[in-house]
């Protein structure tokens, strides 16, 4: 068995995670990675009571057609110090 999956929160108060998903869901299919990878540090940003770090964050990129990719800190810093954070 499977299923697929636009955009999935597990773990630890995931349910929080997946309602900030679910809600800017109709957006996903219009945007770049940069954006996916924002709205995904914005999932956890609501599901967490921790200020997120490089250092307690890891983001993997998985797609179709698309090599698998963990970000390095200094990435993940670039996204987190942006100041376009998603809401």
């Amino acid at each position: 068995m499977y299923y697929e999956y636009i955009a999935q929160a597990i773990g630890s108060r995931c349910q929080t995670a997946n309602t900030y998903l679910e809600n800017n869901l109709e957006l996903f299919d219009s945007a770049d990675i940069n954006e996916l990878i924002k709205h995904s540090i914005g999932a956890m940003k609501k599901a967490q009571d921790i200020k997120l770090t490089s250092k307690n964050l890891d983001i993997m990129i998985v797609g179709k057609d698309t090599d698998l990719k963990w970000l390095s800190e200094e990435e993940i810093d670039k996204h987190l110090n942006t100041g376009m954070m998603l809401d």
